[in-house]
């Protein structure tokens, strides 16, 4: 039996196949108005980076030191690479920095007494980007007091809309495999690593599953459970 969505000649796509073609790779929701070069981008980025204060651009491997170069202060010497402007992998608010986000994130976590302290929490976070790209903030599901807690890396499409944990085809797939073992979904705890879909199910940067951390390990210290497994669909 023929597969509408694969068997088709790619230099002869029909309308409806290449949709629904676009919807299966990922491409299913827009996040902005107007369509983004990322070349432009990053050419304003190295521009704005040039006229800071004390920045000078690395020479090649063997170059001839220039003059911005030569009079670079010598505090900054051996300070490492020029510090990258927040925002530039997708994962910051171009207001914060990745220590300014992780450490917001961290003190927030650390207030949350509860659960729900802890959920109000996240959705009030805005530390990561992820979430202005986001329909819901997909927090955890199950039971509160399980030995058994199950941690997932980001919500996917239907994750996003429904604003829960594993209830798209990886869900199913988890729930038939919690079965096999004897356990029902209402046993056990599910959450994710990062609370907000990345666009169009992309892995998550280090940068950003560095920011949420800190909430997921208070999730996990709130539940307090004996067996955490981590879940990665790929």
């Amino acid at each position: 039996m023929s597969n509408p969505i694969t068997d088709f000649d790619v230099n002869n796509l029909d309308p409806f196949q290449a949709l629904v073609w676009q919807y299966e790779m990922g491409v299913d929701e827009a996040i902005a108005d107007e369509p983004l070069d990322r070349f432009k981008a990053s050419e304003s980025l190295t521009r704005n980076a040039a006229i800071r204060p004390g920045f000078a651009p690395q020479s090649p491997t063997g170059a001839r030191r220039g003059p911005a170069q030569a009079a670079r202060p010598a505090a900054l010497a051996g300070a490492g690479p020029a510090p990258v402007p927040s925002g530039a992998d997708g994962g910051f608010l171009l207001s914060d920095t990745p220590h300014e986000a992780r450490q917001s994130a961290r003190d927030a976590a650390a207030a949350a007494s509860n659960l729900d302290e802890l959920k109000a929490a996240i959705e009030k976070f805005e530390g990561c980007a992820l979430k202005k790209s986001a329909s819901n903030t997909v927090f955890g599901t199950g039971n509160v007091e399980a030995k058994l807690v199950l941690v997932g890396e980001a919500p996917g499409a239907e994750e996003d809309r429904q604003g829960l944990p594993f209830v798209g085809p990886s869900g199913k797939l988890l729930d038939a495999m919690l079965r096999s073992i004897g356990l029902a979904r209402e046993e056990v705890y599910i959450t994710n690593i990062l609370p907000w879909r990345p666009p169009g199910n992309r892995q998550p940067t280090t940068a950003e599953v560095a920011v949420c951390e800190p909430f997921v390990r208070r999730h996990l210290e709130l539940i307090c459970p004996s067996v955490v497994v981590f879940l990665w669909v790929r």
